[in-house]
């Protein structure tokens, strides 16, 4: 696959976190390495000081992957983010600080990272929800199901033209 005219936006980064703690890292590793995307077109939210303007001067987002947290946090967007939200730094929450422990040699999550707003993200023109894990069926039901509310900041993706869902379980 031709990645040469290709732009990556991460979603979201720690901050205060060494190199091989970082989401680019992980990127690069798992990724970027393994195509021929030029180093240019690799952007991140950390290092960008308007993130959403560079991603509006870049063309868009054609297309979002996501997770969801057992909260119900996309990107690093945590029950209480306000759907109006562009990209920002936020306080993570316990839950999430504590889902990604295993992330970390040292067991110390940071405290704080730089996310995509919820309206940088439904700015895309395709979404692709991802989740694994049967103990996440119930936060998915809730967000895709229940009431659109900033308390589950992934039910905003109700509210999106084009997501598709996929799941390692029968919903």
């Amino acid at each position: 696959m031709d990645w040469s005219e290709a732009k990556c936006f991460g979603l979201d980064e720690y901050c205060d976190v060494g190199e091989r703690d970082s989401f680019g890292w992980y990127l690069d590793q798992n990724l970027y390495r393994h195509t021929n995307l030029p180093h240019g077109s690799r952007f991140d939210p950390a290092h960008d000081h308007n993130y959403d303007e560079t991603i509006e001067s870049s063309g868009g987002l054609d297309l979002t992957l996501l997770g969801i947290g057992s909260n119900g946090h996309i990107a690093f967007n945590e029950p209480g983010t306000p759907f109006l939200s562009w990209t920002h730094c936020v306080y993570l929450a316990e839950s999430t600080r504590k889902a990604n422990a295993g992330s970390f040699a040292s067991g110390q999550v940071p405290h704080r990272a730089v996310t995509m707003g919820l309206q940088t993200i439904l700015s895309s023109r395709k979404i692709i929800l991802m989740v694994t894990g049967e103990q996440k069926r119930g936060i998915l039901e809730r967000a895709l199901c229940g009431p659109v509310t900033e308390e589950i900041p992934a039910s905003v993706l109700q509210l999106h033209k084009s997501l598709l869902v996929e799941t390692d379980f029968d919903r």
